[in-house]
């Protein structure tokens, strides 16, 4: 239950260690499995290669994936319910096969528009597989098997260009990507269904009606569920497939982005327009990311996973330290230096915008527009915070307002600061939380503009500023007195 701090990448740092045979080594838990002495019949019962439980789901969509060899050394794969409420969703698998076949089928021998044969698409065959439901399952879940594939997958394809460098032909593959899961044969306008909104949400877009949609959508066809084999492309996985127009960028958009998502090498330098490149709008984005978010919730339904459960109960994730690092640099930048405008009601935090090229001791130069805010209403005052040094000394060569007809006014005698005036357009703060006020700022000011050059202070300075600071505090209290 202590909090995890991640100082390495422990994904590839386990991956090294399966490799080289040395997991044991580093378990911390171990699972015993005691059965009786080996029979004949035993021998002949397949070996459990890899599990996967797919349980982190509402009831009736978990599902368990297993790998196994038999007595021959032939692999196989199947899929079962993990309990009677999920058995249709692998009965559902058949029609998916057989639909998915037929969308992809009539584009086998076009030519594709960025060179080369149109890749044969095809869905990973599966045969009905039952008859194992007792030997795997004690005879209360649905089987299938589907077949063993052994190759590269599109998404290994991808990596192979990055790392040598070739960008030109990982978009070349990228936008074949594209083309194929474009080539649906039923491609015609997306219209809003029941069925969308039970899996995707309500979406309210006006850019949904404008997409091109297929009616057999597979959206988990991502690199990674494709194996290509020269010009033959096998989809692995069609778990989720739906019968209801679905935009066929979302299930491009999805496919990259969990592509893009993973930290393998070289992904992280794929360019920022890769979407744009492939015909992906901004806007489709923001729609697809609500869609993605409505499915995650969907898949999960009521159920609430492990993982879930467990940070909620002790509230104590994971860190990764690059992130934290990130994270407090991004945090100490936006306390540096701020502009706060008040619209007549005072100086409110929301009414802040940081200075974004600040350094702690540095030349510092701002250029902030100022607006009206959402009720319309044009800046009173302004209040230009410092970092929050203990003390500082600053140099103010250039405060001033740029208003609308183009006039730069200088400002610098304006001000209003708790500093000592020690210059012409030195300052000295004795104290934390620096900042300089310009009040009734002209109704037609545009920008506020300013060069400070903050100096940092060592005792020294301190010291030769102490005698010249005091005398003008006592040269203000005997004046104060005196008005008394």
């Amino acid at each position: 239950e202590m909090q995890h701090l991640m100082l390495f990448d422990e994904t590839g740092a386990w991956d090294e260690i399966i490799e080289a045979g040395l997991f044991k080594e580093f378990a911390n838990s171990f699972l015993i499995i005691a059965e009786k002495n080996e029979t004949k019949a035993k021998k002949e019962k397949e070996k459990i290669l890899y599990a996967r439980f797919s349980n982190d789901r509402a009831k009736d969509k978990g599902i368990r994936t297993l790998v196994t060899v038999d007595s021959d050394s032939n692999p196989h794969v199947y899929k079962l319910s993990d309990s009677m409420f999920s058995d249709c969703h692998i009965k559902c698998i058949e029609n998916t096969y057989k639909m998915l076949n037929d969308t992809y089928s009539e584009k086998m021998t076009k030519e594709d528009e960025y060179g080369g044969q149109f890749p044969k698409i095809s869905a990973n065959d599966y045969s009905n597989a039952n008859d194992k439901s007792w030997e795997l399952t004690r005879g209360r879940n649905e089987v299938i098997e589907l077949d063993f594939v052994d190759g590269k997958t599109l998404e290994d394809l991808l990596d192979k260009n990055l790392s040598d460098g070739k960008i030109e032909r990982f978009f070349e593959l990228a936008k074949k990507y594209a083309a194929v899961i474009n080539s649906a044969r039923d491609l015609k306008k997306f219209e809003m269904t029941p069925e969308f909104k039970k899996v995707f949400g309500d979406i309210k877009s006006e850019v949904l009606q404008t997409l091109d949609a297929t009616s057999v959508a597979d959206i988990d066809m991502i690199p990674a569920n494709i194996v290509v084999s020269g010009n033959e492309w096998l989809i692995l996985d069609y778990e989720w497939t739906f019968t209801f127009p679905v935009p066929t960028n979302y299930i491009i958009y999805r496919g990259l982005h969990y592509y893009l998502a993973s930290d393998a090498v070289g992904r992280q330098d794929v360019p920022d327009d890769i979407y744009e490149k492939l015909g992906i709008s901004d806007e489709e984005i923001e729609v697809y990311k609500k869609m993605e978010e409505g499915f995650q919730h969907y898949v999960v339904g009521e159920h609430k996973p492990l993982s879930t459960t467990a940070l909620m109960m002790v509230n104590k994730p994971s860190l990764h330290i690059d992130n934290m690092v990130l994270h407090t640099e991004a945090q100490v930048m936006r306390q540096y230096h701020s502009v706060v405008f008040d619209y007549g009601e005072g100086f409110d935090k929301k009414d802040e915008k940081p200075v974004e090229n600040a350094g702690i001791y540095k030349d510092l130069k701002v250029d902030i527009p100022i607006e009206a805010d959402y009720c319309g209403r044009t800046a009173k005052n302004l209040k230009f915070n410092l970092w929050n040094y203990d003390s500082s000394l600053i140099e103010i060569e250039e405060l001033a307002i740029m208003t609308a007809d183009g006039r730069e006014l200088d400002m610098r005698e304006k001000i209003l600061t708790s500093a000592y005036k020690v210059d012409e357009s030195v300052y000295y703060f004795d104290h934390g939380s620096p900042c300089i006020y310009l009040m009734d700022i002209p109704s037609d000011a545009k920008r506020f503009v300013a060069t400070v050059k903050i100096i940092e202070t060592d005792e020294t300075i301190k010291q030769a500023l102490v005698p010249k600071i005091l005398w003008k505090r006592g040269l203000k209290k005997a004046i104060l007195g005196k008005n008394k």
